[in-house]
């Protein structure tokens, strides 16, 4: 009995110090931004793919963070091609952003991944 005893308390204090991965937590991707620029006709560009997932139906959030503390954010669905995942092309008209310099940051997060790209420079011109 004394035996039962201790192995119990022994195997109680280890599982303890096991690390458990949980299942809920996603992996961490990285997105990548391919692209982000003003068009001649006054359009705003940008994409982006995810490494370090292969997959359908994440969220893409691209994020274009003003100099000056303003943001404008774009959302698309991410789609496997080709092997990765794709954020595909967001736009928007530069007319209701300031002109200046902005960051663009993408984020990712799907079910089973997330993810904060590098930083991008963009340039709006004046308008």
């Amino acid at each position: 009995m004394k035996r039962t005893a201790v192995a119990l308390v022994a195997l109680l204090a280890l599982a303890g110090c096991a690390p458990v991965q949980d299942a809920a937590t996603p992996r961490t991707v990285e997105p990548v931004v391919t692209a982000a620029a003003v068009d001649a006709d006054g359009f705003l560009h940008a994409s982006a793919y995810v490494d370090g997932v292969v997959e359908s139906g994440g969220t893409c959030r691209f994020t274009f963070w003003a100099d000056w503390g303003g943001a404008s954010r774009l959302t698309s669905k991410a789609t496997a091609v080709d092997g990765r995942t794709e954020c595909g092309e967001v736009e928007e008209h530069i007319q209701p952003l300031r002109a200046g310099e902005y960051e663009l940051i993408v984020t990712y997060e799907s079910s089973a991944a997330a993810g904060t790209s590098e930083p991008f420079a963009v340039s709006i011109p004046e308008h």
